[in-house]
């Protein structure tokens, strides 16, 4: 069945500025529908106007000039205000709502050009809402200004605009699965080629940040049999030569993949670019809200950046004390405090011990008296964050208790993160770390901008 929808306007059924049909009567004589759903401003003592009579005359009209097969039902709405846009869309909605044969339909027509541009704007919504299926979209134009009066709107169009407005926020959340399926959907339905094309590769690109986020370093560098890595991605992207979108993106993967090369190799050790990776990567959870994994990252990346410590400055190996390169500090480490050698690896709180009490180390010792502003009015040393935060982990699931870890103990994780990294790294690592919020922007202005059809 098909069915047409529409507002009911002063110029219908006949325009009295053109003696010409409106576009009701138009439409019904362009797409032949087998039904017609009208719905005219109700008269009441409120409404500011009314379309019924019009209503009335449009199916009088339809009946006796057009086809008198044309099945037209006549569902008045009360809007005092016909331009209120937010009591039009609940109305309609509800009315619509009523009828199960429209759901059952195999094509649904939206007349919007009748009616105020409130109401026509309606129709687009409802198009987009996904309540009704087989929608299309259709305007009337003025004789006086268009030989073809009849013109299809084209949704997809809409349906791009959506997809475009809700890719940045997105972004800042980094949901990279959810960016990876909506450059599917414009991949597939955009009107402009080269948005396809764009589309098409951003969303390969997604499913490899998500990859990357999820810690898998070597799937996103090489792929695997569903989906190519970052690697081949990169060295097959070709850049419009003068486009600035497509030359900042290729800086960005060229960088990535550098990156990329690095973590993903089979190294147990900690480096710069892991332990800066695992620091961005808590800054990602946080955005997401997901507070236990931002804090469980925090203290791998404190052991990491104490253990790197550990064997740069002084050759022990925290993991195996047994076979640190530098013996005379194993030495010292052995009688210096009675005790603390263990059977396995250093640990966490054994190495602060060996740090701070056997080498003295400045820049561990200087980190734990620094102050810290964590709320407007409240400062603290990081040394008594430390403490806060390892009392968060073990009452938490991160640990050994039950407890969800709140945001304000994510957020001080991630202030000692920060200073972790500027006592005991030069301040380009994490400047230079080519995975953050600012690259991703770049990525979504490949898309968005200087694009042609």
């Amino acid at each position: 069945m098909k069915i047409l929808l529409s507002f009911v306007g002063k110029q219908d059924p006949i325009s009295g500025n053109t003696n010409e049909e409106g576009a009701i009567v138009t439409l019904c004589r362009e797409l032949k529908p087998d039904a017609l759903y009208l719905y005219p401003t109700a008269s009441s003592d409120t409404a500011q106007s009314e379309t019924q009579t019009q209503a009335d005359e449009t199916c009088y009209w339809i009946a006796t000039e057009v086809s008198p097969s044309i099945r037209v039902c006549i569902e008045p709405l009360v809007l005092p205000d016909p331009t209120d846009f937010a009591a039009i869309l609940p109305r309609l909605h509800e009315s619509l709502k009523k009828h199960p044969e429209l759901k059952a339909a195999d094509e649904i027509h939206m007349n919007c050009s009748s009616g105020t541009p409130q109401m026509q704007s309606t129709w687009l919504l409802i198009a987009n809402s996904g309540l009704l299926p087989g929608r299309r979209l259709w305007q009337v134009k003025n004789p006086e200004y268009a030989i073809e009066r009849v013109k299809e709107l084209q949704i997809e169009f809409l349906e791009e605009e959506n997809i475009l407005n809700r890719l940045p926020p997105f972004s800042q959340k980094f949901l990279f699965a959810q960016m990876a399926e909506e450059m599917g959907r414009l991949g597939n339905m955009s009107l402009f080629p080269v948005r396809r094309k764009k589309a098409r590769l951003l969303q390969r690109l997604f499913w490899v940040y998500q990859d990357w986020d999820m810690i898998n370093y070597r799937k996103a560098y090489v792929g695997d049999d569903a989906r190519p890595g970052l690697k081949e991605l990169s060295a097959g992207f070709k850049p419009t030569r003068g486009d600035m979108e497509d030359e900042s993106l290729k800086k960005v993967l060229e960088k990535q993949v550098a990156l990329l090369e690095k973590l993903q190799r089979k190294n147990q050790k900690e480096t710069p670019e892991n332990l800066s990776d695992l620091y961005f990567n808590a800054h990602r959870s946080f955005s997401r809200g997901n507070y236990t994994d931002t804090l469980a990252r925090f203290w791998r990346v404190y052991e990491g950046i104490l253990y790197y410590q550990l064997r740069k400055d002084y050759g022990i190996e925290p993991t195996n004390p047994k076979k640190s390169s530098n013996k005379d500090h194993f030495q010292q480490l052995s009688v210096a405090v009675p005790g603390i050698m263990p059977q396995g690896s250093l640990g966490i709180r054994r190495s602060e011990k060996v740090l701070h009490e056997v080498f003295q180390d400045k820049k561990f010792q200087e980190l734990a008296n620094r102050s810290l502003q964590i709320e407007k009015d409240a400062r603290v040393t990081v040394g008594s964050l430390l403490k806060e935060l390892r009392e968060n982990r073990n009452d938490s699931i991160v640990a050994h208790g039950m407890k969800p870890v709140e945001k304000q103990s994510a957020a001080n994780a991630l202030n000692v993160m920060r200073e972790l990294f500027t006592g005991f790294f030069p301040t380009h690592i994490l400047a230079e770390y080519p995975f953050q919020n600012r690259d991703l922007k770049i990525v979504v202005e490949y898309l968005t901008k200087n694009f042609s059809a």
